[in-house]
């Protein structure tokens, strides 16, 4: 267990380092600068077609919240997508594997290396990009009060931390068993299942992430769905408890970790050398 937890760290360090290429900071800072970009083309809409602004109700007010967190829930998913699922591959294609695979506990420290790895970065780009759509949206008092534009925050950024530990956990999962293809199951698996199946009213949107991270969301801020919340609630019923959704989250992830750590031990890869 120390072994894992040190080598874990060590290659979490060592990614971490790594990630400091021109190529890697270019793509974050894209994934950073796009949420505040297109919530500022949402704002400076209306303005461009004169929409009267006398009574200070611009439309898209109204649902600047779900604006903000559809579009950092965005690219908090491609970074996952990006760092997450190639957990395994990169060190095949690198001619690494069979190095990590012969230490003690190397298959293990790198899985859970690179997974922390994942998580954090892609929870920095989404906390980044969470504040720089706080600072344009509370320009234009878009979120009430600067207490209330701060308690939005702070709600947000603990979703974000749960999302990017339970979808981190998934994503890896898939990465030891889709070697060549995890990025595109990884897509398929958001859409057919944490944005189709979700939204469907019945018990299975509950097996969902997406579900109880919504649900978290209706709890702790104040109403930002477009739908009515009447018409949510006769669909999906009553938000329930925080402490539900956060044990549904939080064991789905340590689930799919235990499960992707299985994988990668008892799993042989064949390398290219082998191929």
């Amino acid at each position: 267990m120390k072994n894992w937890i040190l080598g874990a760290l060590a290659t979490c360090r060592f990614e971490l380092i790594r990630s400091f290429t021109l190529q890697r900071i270019a793509v974050s800072g894209i994934l950073i600068l796009f949420p505040p970009a297109m919530l500022t083309l949402i704002i400076a809409a209306p303005r461009a077609v004169n929409i009267d602004e006398t009574d200070g109700n611009v439309p898209v007010f109204e649902f600047s919240t779900f604006a903000i967190i559809f579009l950092v829930s965005l690219v908090c998913v491609l970074s996952l997508l990006l760092w997450a699922t190639p957990n395994i591959q990169s060190e095949l294609e690198g001619k690494t594997w069979t190095f990590i695979a012969m230490r003690p506990g190397g298959r293990i420290a790198c899985y859970l290396g690179k997974y922390l790895t994942a998580v954090m970065t892609s929870y920095v780009i989404a906390i980044l990009a969470l504040t720089a759509c706080a600072l344009i949206a509370n320009r234009y008092a878009m979120m009430g009060s600067p207490e209330e534009a701060l308690n939005t925050w702070t709600s947000l950024a603990i979703i974000y931390a749960l999302a990017c530990f339970v979808y981190g956990a998934i994503f890896s999962f898939i990465g030891t068993i889709f070697i060549k293809r995890a990025m595109v199951v990884g897509a398929v698996f958001i859409v057919g299942v944490e944005v189709l199946m979700s939204i469907v009213p019945a018990i299975i949107s509950r097996f969902t992430m997406s579900y109880h991270l919504r649900r978290l969301g209706e709890l702790w801020l104040e109403w930002f769905l477009p739908e009515s919340k009447a018409l949510v609630e006769a669909s999906f019923g009553p938000a329930g408890p925080t402490w539900f959704h956060l044990t549904c989250i939080i064991g789905a992830g340590i689930f799919f970790l235990i499960a992707g750590g299985y994988v990668v031990v008892n799993r042989q890869y064949i390398t290219s050398n082998e191929a």
